[in-house]
């Protein structure tokens, strides 16, 4: 599932970026792209190719900060 990261300072709930993973079948790789939420149409912002295929499945949250 994607996961929302809000801008710092955004005041629209759409203001920030979705993360998600991207499994190409052909390759048995992953990516973690990057789109922004308020322009979807665009396409990624960014794509980080990972050194292994992320299993289906997968979990993750956004903490913006640390205790």
């Amino acid at each position: 599932e994607p996961v929302f990261v809000p801008r710092a300072g955004a005041t629209g709930e759409d203001e920030g970026w979705l993360l998600t993973f991207v499994h190409d079948a052909a390759t048995a790789s992953s990516d973690l792209v990057v789109l922004a939420a308020d322009d979807l149409g665009a396409g990624p912002v960014a794509s980080v190719h990972l050194p292994q295929r992320v299993p289906a499945g997968f979990h993750g949250n956004w903490v913006p900060t640390t205790p």
